[in-house]
């Protein structure tokens, strides 16, 4: 069911052209440029982080810079048309590939997941992680979902329905990278053992920013010479600081000094 509503979704990306239209950009007629060409700058947003607010005034700028471009003023992409491309065409033709990838080959995959709080939502991203010929080490984000219930148990249950969802086995899991956390990684009792029950073989992968954090906390009680130095560095930072605040009397000059010394 799901695989079918999958594929209905992106088959809105072959509607945008004609079945007669030829397979060369030089043979599309000027409306399938306009397509692709709103079909590119969507996917240009999404890819450098853009706002979609943005493409309001980009698309009244390129009508005037282009002027002569039959293609620029024929584009109507705004906000919203472009946030139903992502989440209608774009997002699900691209998740497509990347389940086809993975089931067609067989490839085995590591998850990858973490805890995010919004207000009072608990979100968590799941991403996967797999490494084919053509590309090499690819990283992809497959769900985002809301989850009240932060335990091992109701993790390893969204975890689960997930990869159900979008049909792919839990035994090609190979890996779990996740924070380290007693409901993620504990010895009795966690995400971890829950998924080791179904996949023996699984591997863990802490998170490495805990690792390197928790290292130079370590090391750091050893070295009496590297605190002094941190400590003699972040005097003069603040010292510094001190005196640009009573250097800039100015209302401008307070507000940099005032930056300054935030960074």
């Amino acid at each position: 069911m799901v695989t079918g509503e999958i594929r209905r979704t992106s088959g809105l990306l072959e509607k945008f052209l004609d079945s007669s239209s030829a397979s060369t950009l030089s043979q599309c007629n000027d409306k399938e440029n306009v397509v692709a060409s709103e079909l590119a700058l969507t996917y240009h947003t999404v890819k450098h982080n853009l706002s979609y607010n943005s493409m309001d005034c980009t698309i009244k700028l390129n009508k005037i810079i282009y002027a002569n471009s039959s293609t620029a003023t024929a584009i109507r992409l705004a906000r919203t048309k472009m946030e139903a491309l992502v989440t209608e065409v774009l997002g699900p033709y691209s998740l497509q590939n990347v389940i086809e990838v993975i089931n067609t080959d067989n490839l085995y995959y590591c998850l990858q997941t973490d805890a995010s709080n919004k207000k009072n939502i608990k979100l968590f991203p799941l991403v996967i992680q797999y490494f084919t010929v053509k590309n090499g080490i690819e990283n992809k984000l497959l769900d985002f979902y809301e989850n009240s219930n932060e335990s091992a148990d109701g993790m390893f249950e969204s975890i689960q329905n997930s990869l159900e969802q979008y049909k792919l086995s839990f035994h090609n899991v190979s890996g779990l990278s996740a924070d380290n956390t007693n409901a993620n990684f504990g010895v009795n009792h966690s995400l971890y053992t829950n998924m080791k029950n179904l996949v023996p073989d699984l591997i863990k992968g802490n998170c490495h920013a805990h690792i390197v954090h928790n290292c130079v906390r370590h090391a750091m009680s050893f070295c009496k010479t590297c605190h002094e130095l941190c400590q003699r560095g972040a005097e003069k930072i603040c010292s510094i600081s001190r005196w640009r605040l009573s250097r800039n009397k100015t209302p401008c000059g307070n507000k940099m000094a005032l930056s300054f010394a935030m960074h």
